[in-house]
């Protein structure tokens, strides 16, 4: 038997410069085309082709999904998975109904774990090229019929095309396999809960696509992704934070207390001591504007600090990530 699992993501025109970013993403996915292996559990592996839809089959497209592709995009790309597969699991008739065939069963879960180790891959190529991956809603086809919508990815690291990567925390340029193959050969993740702090890490960088606007959620998570990686215990976390990540990342050349403002931040968000607007509201003075502008910063400078460190980890392929304290002799 056959799965055909095709994904036609488009992505987004912004300006000039995040579109140079973007359009360095899509180039390197055409040229991985049939070098991306997606591991399937049980079912084995697939391999993914990608290709660049020109205009003609846009427009058969656009006729087909009229509700698809409206706004102007930068490309439109087509991942194509094929995969040949045996019923391996069989379910008894008090899980699921025996009107349902056993392949039919196997089909369906087949199809749930390719979208979901496809999603891990477009999300982790960010830390290959961070700040590339800006898309508008995709779809979903299987076996030639519509399954459903690809969900719109962005993030706030977009910012790194505009400052040009001049604010530290730097991030670097991976290439997409050898990050991809970090993921699948040196860590469990995608078929089991964190076992480290990598990890933890790595799991909490994924949550940083789900609600690109969400700043809250965002800064959340990107210190929930630092503190595993940097803090070890209860005591002084704000301390190991700005000690370990300038020892890994190197000294920032100015704003030299910036970790020390995060995480003060953070604290004061988290345990109920900061000055905070009422949800959606209407403020006669400058307060709001101040407010979210600060909580964007913090977000950006969480979400590389997270992003770099990740990055750093991957390129020195470190399969543990511990501090120790030494006597200097």
């Amino acid at each position: 038997m056959r799965l055909d699992f095709e994904v036609y993501i488009p992505f987004s025109k912004v300006d000039d410069e995040a579109d140079s970013f973007t359009t360095e993403l899509t180039n390197e996915l055409i040229e991985l085309s049939g070098k991306i292996k997606i591991p399937l559990d049980d079912f084995g592996f697939a391999m993914v082709k990608v290709h660049k839809i020109g205009q003609g089959k846009i427009d058969k497209l656009k006729k087909t999904y009229p509700t698809y592709f409206k706004h102007e995009f930068l490309d439109l790309l087509h991942f194509e998975i094929k995969v040949d597969f045996d019923s391996i699991f069989k379910f008894s008739d008090s899980v699921m109904p025996s009107r349902i065939s056993q392949d039919d069963l196997n089909r369906g879960l087949l199809t749930s774990i390719t979208e979901s180790r496809f999603t891990n891959f477009i999300i982790f190529t960010q830390l290959a090229l961070p700040g590339s991956l800006n898309t508008e809603k995709g779809l979903i086809l299987k076996d030639s019929m519509y399954y459903h919508d690809f969900k719109q990815l962005s993030t706030s690291l977009v910012g790194i095309a505009y400052d040009k990567n001049s604010t530290w925390p730097h991030t670097q340029r991976l290439s997409i396999l050898k990050v991809w193959e970090y993921i699948t050969d040196k860590t469990t993740i995608l078929t089991d809960k964190s076992n480290s702090n990598i990890e933890n890490g790595l799991n909490a960088f994924t949550y940083l696509f789900d609600y690109s606007t969400n700043t809250m959620h965002n800064l959340f998570w990107a210190m929930s992704g630092i503190e595993a990686l940097y803090a070890h215990g209860d005591l002084g976390i704000g301390y190991q934070i700005d000690k370990k990540a300038k020892l890994f990342l190197g000294e920032p050349n100015e704003f030299k207390k910036v970790l020390t403002k995060l995480y003060n931040f953070r604290s004061k968000f988290i345990h109920g001591t900061m000055s905070i607007p009422i949800n959606n509201g209407w403020l006669s003075n400058d307060d709001q504007d101040q407010y979210d502008n600060e909580f964007y910063d913090m977000e950006c400078t969480a979400n590389r600090l997270l992003t770099a460190t990740l990055q750093k980890i991957i390129d020195s392929d470190l399969k543990t990530f511990e501090f120790e304290f030494k006597l200097k002799q």
